[in-house]
């Protein structure tokens, strides 16, 4: 149960109360935990139906997903795209930013970069109608708000 008056800081790690589609625990930062909850909220609300995860955040039983999942937009406030979790105090995979939460610049491409340029971030991305993925016309406007979401759950 969280102390919505005295909640963990978003890095720490938190369990969600719902599992994945293969009956598995979420686990993942508390920011992003609660971000899924209100993604979740918003569609029972919608659609009458809640989100699923797939694969969680620090799932370990997909070799080729390193270091590449589990993580929700950070606020916009770095310098490029790409060390906005640095700036933030978020550690994500390598290659989500590129590397500069791990290494302290870029070392590798950005899934967050391609992200924002309406590419999937995967191998192959860029081969002819390879990449038939819904993106959001203003990807800023999706950026999950912990601070407003505290708030409203501490009443």
């Amino acid at each position: 149960m969280v102390d919505w008056n005295d909640p963990p800081s978003a890095t720490a790690k938190a369990q969600w109360s719902k599992k994945d589609e293969s009956g598995r625990t979420v686990k993942g930062s508390f920011r992003t935990i609660c971000h899924l909850n209100r993604l979740n909220n918003l569609a029972m609300k919608k659609f009458g139906k809640g989100v699923g995860v797939i694969q969680p955040p620090f799932n370990t039983t997909v070799p080729a997903s390193a270091g590449t999942h589990g993580f929700t937009l950070p606020p916009r406030e770095g310098q490029v795209v790409s060390d906005d979790f640095q700036v933030a105090g978020f550690e994500v995979g390598i290659f989500v930013n590129g590397g500069f939460s791990h290494e302290g610049g870029q070392v590798t491409s950005s899934q967050i970069e391609d992200y924002y340029n309406h590419a999937f971030g995967l191998a192959g991305q860029h081969e002819p109608n390879s990449d038939t993925s819904w993106f959001p016309d203003d990807i800023k406007a999706t950026i999950f708000d912990l601070p407003r979401y505290i708030a409203r759950r501490a009443g």
